[in-house]
């Protein structure tokens, strides 16, 4: 890891997300879809790493967060609300449902704490729910939890 200073979030005393590069670099594909798209989606907002990211972007010109925390949205939303782009949503990811006729050029979905193949039920639910109101979507962390699948 590179020397400096990050945050972490901790649950019960163990790291479940952080700002190092390494927690960047999981978030790749979808920053380089969403830096190049208008409309965009996150299902979590944890730390706001992938946020942070794609707000250096001018191109979103409209960002929803979906996040079921309210802890997570009290100590992260402050900095990003400052962006008239950013519309944070205290709901479900899986009960929430975007507005008649929306669609998103970038999809995220990730809130999961942890990487384990119990979480491609989930992921599946979700790439279902949108494959049809986006142009591109994904999860975090999908092909390691396959692969943890396959054993």
């Amino acid at each position: 890891m590179l020397a400096g200073k990050y945050k972490k979030l901790t649950e019960n005393g163990e790291v479940i997300m952080s700002n190092t590069p390494a927690e960047i670099s999981d978030h790749l594909s979808f920053i380089w879809k969403a830096e190049k798209s208008e409309s965009v989606l996150i299902n979590g907002l944890g730390l706001g790493v992938a946020l942070t990211e794609i707000l250096k972007s001018e191109a979103p010109k409209d960002i929803t967060v979906i996040e079921k925390s309210e802890d997570v949205i009290k100590l992260s939303a402050p900095t990003f609300l400052k962006d008239p782009r950013v519309t944070i949503i205290h709901a479900d990811a899986f009960e929430w449902k975007p507005p008649k006729g929306k669609r998103y050029n970038a999809v995220w979905h990730d809130i999961w704490d942890n990487i384990c193949a119990d979480n491609l039920p989930g992921m599946t639910k979700l790439h279902r729910k949108y494959g049809r109101r986006t142009d591109w979507q994904n999860s975090w962390a999908k092909e390691l939890c396959k692969m943890y699948a396959e054993g």
